[in-house]
């Protein structure tokens, strides 16, 4: 069995690889047109960031699925060393970090939905949008699904086709089936359906937050129970830091979302700019640095600074103007839910005769081309007939 220190060096070429190859397909005329004519959307910025979570999740656990094929152990160690404290929270960062920040974007965009109190808020119409938006993908990734079984599977699989269909689109509420002896169905998607399980339960109490919040003091006052709830059961051991900084990560969502609607101009003035960049990355680093996890309260507060700033147009250096940002952004979801999948199939076919860096640039050419295939021909076909619904109703 071959063993690796991951280093600073190994960092470069996790995150290198996979932005190239976006940037590769993304010059393509059949993907080029399709991105250019979608745009950034409202919050310029807001896609390069789910670029960059998506793809640091699939590089956190590429390590941990590596080691899943050629030790038979779901870890970060095993066949991996780290060759410093600081690589080593990286990689744990990766994942956490990145799936933080998808939750601050859904508090952030639905909350802001929510404030919207000119528009009546038709429950039937958002989960219609909810299932549009997420259920074709779920579709299309369920063939890799299957592929992903049909390899991995062994005498002691769970053959029972109705239990995989129920559980795959369930969301997350139902667990996967065992795949083999030692491969839990959870393992086969890196256990990411957990933080989708979070999403809707939030897409759930969202009709009744809108009935209950209907102006701005209501909103306001609602963050602040909502926030000290949170703390008070953390501090009385209800909740554990992990469970209390989840929360917490929606709550911040909420805050940025009103403070956008309501201080959009005092929020440029204050959050974008070279100085607030280098000040907040200072802050995030010294969080990163003094934690080895993500979930706390520390990196949680670092987490929504960067958020704020980001949704108030601070392109952080210029780093979320770079195109190939942009084009994984809008393949995100479709990376969020295939990239274990791919991993495995991969590391299964390739883990036994090459080694992890060789595995995962292969990984990563499939992962670009089947993720950016699945949103052009999948998800934006739904996405675009809801927006030109909406451009229709403008006219």
């Amino acid at each position: 069995m071959n063993t690796y220190t991951l280093t600073s060096y190994s960092i470069i070429y996790s995150i290198l690889i996979p932005f190239i190859i976006y940037f590769a397909l993304s010059i393509l005329p059949v993907f080029r047109r399709p991105i250019i004519e979608d745009g950034p959307g409202k919050y310029i910025y807001l896609d390069p960031l789910r670029g960059l979570a998506a793809v640091f999740v699939f590089i956190h656990h590429s390590i941990m699925i590596y080691n899943l094929h050629t030790i038979g152990t779901f870890a970060p160690d095993g066949a991996f060393s780290y060759a410093s404290q600081a690589v080593t929270v990286t990689y744990y960062h990766f994942g956490q970090s990145s799936v933080m920040i998808f939750f601050m974007i859904t508090g952030f965009l639905f909350f802001g939905k929510i404030l919207n109190f000119e528009k009546k808020f038709i429950s039937d119409d958002f989960f219609l949008s909810r299932i549009k938006r997420l259920f074709p993908a779920m579709c299309s990734c369920f063939i890799l699904y299957i592929i992903a079984c049909f390899l991995l599977s062994d005498t002691t699989a769970n053959n029972n086709y109705l239990e995989h269909v129920l559980s795959w689109f369930s969301f997350g509420f139902i667990n996967l089936p065992k795949v083999s002896s030692n491969i839990d169905g959870w393992m086969l998607v890196a256990g990411v359906f957990w933080t989708l399980v979070i999403e809707w339960k939030f897409y759930l109490i969202t009709p009744l937050l809108s009935s209950l919040i209907n102006t701005k003091i209501k909103s306001i006052c609602f963050i602040l129970i909502a926030s000290c709830i949170t703390i008070q059961l953390f501090i009385n051991n209800q909740l554990t830091e992990k469970e209390a900084s989840i929360y917490l990560c929606f709550i911040s969502g909420f805050v940025a979302a009103i403070a956008n609607k309501y201080y959009r101009e005092k929020l440029s003035m204050l959050f974008t700019g070279f100085i607030s960049a280098s000040l907040i990355t200072s802050i995030y680093v010294y969080c990163f640095y003094n934690t080895i996890g993500s979930y706390n309260f520390q990196v949680t507060g670092a987490l929504f600074l960067l958020f704020i700033s980001i949704v108030s147009g601070n392109s952080f250096f210029g780093i979320l103007k770079i195109k190939a940002l942009h084009c994984a952004g809008k393949c995100s979801y479709s990376v969020y839910i295939m990239h274990a999948l791919i991993l495995n199939i991969i590391f299964f076919v390739m883990a036994k005769q090459y080694d992890y860096y060789v595995c995962f640039l292969v990984a990563s050419v499939t992962l670009g081309v089947l993720t950016i295939l699945n949103y052009v021909f999948v998800e934006r076909k739904f996405i675009s007939g809801k927006q030109e619904k909406l451009k229709q109703a403008t006219i």
